[in-house]
């Protein structure tokens, strides 16, 4: 009996057969020259972005070299990229005025190794000067040393011959005002006078004398209930009547005003 037993055994081990597993490993299909097919579309890619960008992109070597610029800075400049290539960077494009401030930022981009944020002009071939806003930033190698700086610049000038309209603007019309026979001047939220022509001086004294409530009434303290404070709350203007101690009737007239800083006045 146990012989046919292990007869049996033995014929069925026969028909197992041996098998060996495998485990495949997919390969990295991506030749070397695909990579550097994609490393150069990309290099590509970026120089098309730069060079089509409007506003301007400079590169500047450890050793205050030029690099590089963008096809905008060198068309505001009026250069082109050979006339620019290895030179030094403070001494042909920046005015000698800024070159202390600029190689402060360099300093500090060198040093703190963080971007930057500047305003600082610029010089064209013909020796015109340009604002621009530059936001400053350093490369660094693979070391941990400076490689060169990277700066993307906004052209501000037109923004800045803007600010010096409006400001001759501003001037002009102060003088009007100075000139005018009633009494006129700009108060603030904090009660400071912050103009008064030559009228309101002759009739109330120097405006920096004191705040408004001190100047016009006399007063110690804000008054309760200012008619011309209603301006701040209702951002129009106020038309009210007020009589003097030596029993003249004004009519005064409020109007809202906001300066270049956004600070919130009125003029009365």
């Amino acid at each position: 009996m146990h012989k046919k037993r292990n007869m049996i055994r033995k014929k069925n081990e026969a028909h197992i057969k041996p098998s060996v597993g495998t485990i495949r490993r997919k390969r990295n299909s991506t030749s070397p020259q695909r990579i550097q097919e994609v490393l150069q579309r990309q290099r590509d890619f970026n120089r098309t972005l730069v060079q089509a960008s409007p506003a301007f992109f400079v590169a500047i070597g450890a050793n205050g070299k030029t690099i590089m610029m963008n096809k905008a800075m060198l068309d505001a400049l009026g250069y082109t990229e050979k006339d620019v290539e290895g030179t030094d960077y403070l001494t042909t494009f920046v005015p000698e005025d800024d070159r202390e401030e600029l190689s402060k930022i360099f300093g500090t981009l060198t040093e703190n190794k963080r971007p930057t944020v500047s305003e600082n002009h610029v010089l064209t071939k013909d020796g015109r000067r340009r604002l621009v806003e530059w936001h400053g930033r350093p490369i660094l190698k693979k070391n941990g040393k400076l490689d060169y700086f990277f700066g993307v610049g906004i052209d501000i000038s037109d923004r800045d011959k803007t600010e010096d309209t409006l400001r001759s603007e501003r001037k002009r019309l102060f003088s009007l005002l100075e000139m005018l026979p009633v009494p006129i001047c700009l108060i603030a939220a904090d009660y400071s006078i912050r103009f008064s022509n030559r009228t309101f001086r002759r009739l109330y004294g120097d405006s920096e004398r004191g705040p408004c409530y001190r100047l016009l009434h006399g007063s110690s303290h804000p008054c309760g209930d200012c008619m011309t404070f209603r301006v701040f709350d209702t951002g129009k203007p106020e038309e009210w009547e007020h009589t003097r101690v030596d029993g003249r009737i004004h009519r005064v007239y409020d109007y809202p005003f906001t300066d270049r800083m956004a600070r919130h006045s009125f003029l009365k």
